[in-house]
């Protein structure tokens, strides 16, 4: 190979190493573009414990705590999630019997996936701007959806609502990045 061809071939490839970086920074600008939306947003979560307040038995609040991501779109068309956040996220019951009984049935059943692999989705809320250090800014809601940080002291639970139910999501093919995604947060 003569020098001028050599010279082509890093002309190309200093060319193609641009129209990577150039591809990356679309696509990021195209993802940050659709993270600044309003629509439902719902919570994937692989959790680690959880405490319930009083106490088991008779819970009126609840502390889960885990790896927690927002997923865009809600659970029903989900769509970009957020980088994960390890916290907790503080719920109470809801007034009506009917909630509140269905609040408990789950409850009870993320605290026995608690500790394990299994990656469970649940909530659905509205939300008007950007995914921001995992809190919702809800519409015409005076409660906080957000994770909280894993030193910051259990303070104004938030409603748990059980409209969307919990959902266990399968360790499967299109869950792979997802799930993957989780457990190397849990394990930092």
């Amino acid at each position: 190979m003569d020098a001028h061809e050599s010279e082509q071939r890093n002309a190309a490839e200093t060319f193609m190493k641009i129209l990577r970086v150039l591809f990356i920074a679309v696509s990021f600008l195209c993802a940050e573009s659709a993270l600044m939306a309003e629509g439902p947003v719902g919570v994937y979560a692989m959790v680690q414990k959880v405490v319930m307040e009083p106490n088991a038995q008779t819970p009126a609040r609840i502390q889960i705590w885990g790896v927690f991501v927002w997923v865009d779109g809600g659970l029903k068309t989900p769509g970009p999630i957020n980088v994960p956040q390890r916290g907790y996220m503080y719920f109470k019951l809801p007034a009506s019997a009917a909630q509140a009984a269905a609040a408990k049935s789950q409850w009870n059943e993320i605290k026995m996936l608690a500790g394990t692999s299994q990656v469970i989705a649940f909530g659905n809320w509205e939300y008007v701007g950007p995914f921001e250090d995992l809190h919702i800014p809800v519409t015409g809601n005076t409660e906080e959806v957000r994770v909280r940080k894993q030193n910051e002291a259990p303070a104004k639970p938030i409603t748990y609502v059980p409209n969307m139910g919990l959902v266990r999501i399968a360790n499967d093919k299109p869950h792979a990045d997802l799930i993957n995604l989780l457990k190397a947060f849990m394990q930092r």
